[in-house]
């Protein structure tokens, strides 16, 4: 895989097909909780192993509001696919619901809006669109 860079990067929404021109996005977030092992007889250093369970929590995008397009913020979970710029056309594939959106205006600028997502399930590394 090559190294993408931000621009030309889209996001589709597979239920409601909100359509928006992106700025910018953060995640998909995902962590692993460690289970400490250590007990009264390790000596040295603490011992831990990693948990089984991946946390897919959040993703967030920001971008240019349109005012034709109503964001899902009611909607149902649906497929939501990340593909990144710069030619490389490879991104991430994950099941979401909107659970947060604002959107901002400044004499003289573009509206434009920011939103949240809430990740259910697995996140699928490498989606080729």
């Amino acid at each position: 895989m090559g190294i993408a860079l931000a621009n030309g990067s889209t996001v589709t929404f597979g239920t409601s097909n909100f359509d928006m021109k992106i700025t910018s996005f953060d995640g998909p977030h995902q962590t692993r909780a460690s289970i400490d092992t250590t007990d009264l007889s390790t000596t040295g250093d603490r011992t831990k192993i990693p948990h089984v369970l991946v946390d897919n929590e959040t993703f967030s995008i920001e971008g240019h509001h349109d005012g034709t397009k109503s964001p899902p913020i009611s909607g149902v979970i649906e497929a939501i696919t990340l593909v990144l710029g710069g030619g490389v056309a490879v991104g991430d594939g994950f099941n979401a619901f909107m659970t947060d959106y604002n959107k901002t205006g400044n004499e003289g600028e573009l509206v434009s809006f920011s939103a949240e997502l809430t990740i259910t399930g697995a996140v699928t590394p490498d989606v080729t669109p």
